[in-house]
């Protein structure tokens, strides 16, 4: 979200202003998800300024080579022969804290002919420094935008996901959506450009099914990491095994990862050790603490039932052993489809 004089700005309202060629004389874009502030940073490089202008008055910068000094004097400059310039600078989060002080005489009286734009990726200004304050300031004037850019959060990911495929101009069901979360982790620029794949070869407002995500993606609907860790908590033995066989028989057809499944079935039991320590909490409150969208709270219900909290603690012990072996302590000569193999057989014991 962005702060401008009287409202938080989301991204998408804040690329519509500058769509419709409404620009703050400041942007300072911060946070830990580059996502967003990748975004609007490559579109106001290429549509802040016709092309015929950006040779004249568009400066691209880069923390690590510039100061202070350079910054200012690049924004203190009039564009020629039209009505504003366009100073970004990419991986902003390069330049030291003294160097961002040194950028305050400007802060506090930028050009209204000026765009100034910060990438801030991965950190956040520290809201007690003058920096910051100045920026607030400014935002509150109407003369600076500063947007938040923060991690989209494990439970809130298949919703993220959703969203963004309908935005896109396509349909996703919430099952559908949560496998590709599993999958593709909470990495939103992975998450587009499959996204991406699937538009290239699907017609405008399709559904997007597991039957496509597994053609285009190479995420199989019935063996993958989600559906083991379904199988498990089900206590599903059969189901289990079918799938840690074909991780073991397959692995570069299932990209198969040991580390990947430890990581993904201990999430399954940290978020029952949650569940089983948080019964008293309302739903609405409980999905988030675990990690989870509200809708596959009651799957988790019944992993609870085959799963008390012993057997979670004991299960999670076993996991930090198969991860200790499949790093090669204690268990050199052992290929990772069979430690797989074992892992399942002593959760499901």
């Amino acid at each position: 979200m962005a702060k401008g004089s009287k409202e938080e700005i989301s991204y998408d309202q804040l690329l519509r202003n500058f769509k419709g060629g409404k620009f703050p004389a400041i942007l300072f874009m911060q946070g830990d998800e580059p996502f967003y502030i990748d975004r609007l940073g490559d579109w106001l490089e290429k549509y802040a300024l016709p092309e015929e202008q950006q040779g004249f008055n568009q400066s691209v910068l880069y923390g690590r080579d510039v100061n202070a000094g350079i910054i200012i004097n690049a924004s203190r400059r009039f564009p020629m022969m039209f009505t504003h310039q366009l100073v970004l600078i990419k991986e902003a989060q390069n330049l030291g804290e003294k160097e961002l002080e040194n950028l305050l005489p400007y802060l506090s009286k930028p050009l209204s002919s000026t765009v100034l734009v910060f990438c801030y990726k991965g950190k956040t200004l520290d809201k007690r420094k003058k920096v910051h304050k100045t920026l607030e300031e400014k935002a509150a004037e109407g003369k600076a935008i500063l947007f938040n850019s923060p991690k989209v959060k494990d439970y809130q990911l298949d919703k993220w996901i959703a969203d963004y495929i309908k935005g896109e101009g396509f349909n996703i069901d919430a099952k559908t959506a949560q496998v590709m979360a599993d999958y593709l982790g909470n990495n939103l620029e992975k998450i587009a450009n499959e996204v991406a794949k699937l538009a290239i070869n699907i017609p405008a407002g399709a559904a997007i099914t597991t039957e496509l995500i597994e053609k285009y993606i190479g995420i199989s609907r019935e063996y993958n990491v989600f559906e083991l860790q379904n199988a498990i908590g089900r206590k599903d033995t059969f189901k289990a095994f079918q799938i840690a066989n074909y991780f073991a028989e397959s692995p570069k057809a299932s990209n198969f990862s040991m580390p990947v499944c430890i990581g993904n079935l201990y999430q399954l039991f940290n978020r029952l050790y949650i569940f089983h320590n948080a019964l008293n909490r309302a739903p609405d409150a409980l999905a988030p603490a675990m990690g989870i969208s509200p809708y596959i709270l009651r799957e988790y219900e019944g992993y609870a039932r085959n799963f008390s909290l012993p057997k979670v603690k004991k299960s999670i012990a076993i996991l930090l052993e198969y991860d200790l072996k499949s790093k090669g302590l204690g268990s050199s000569q052992t290929e990772d489809g069979e430690l797989l193999k074992e892992l399942v057989y002593k959760l499901l014991s």
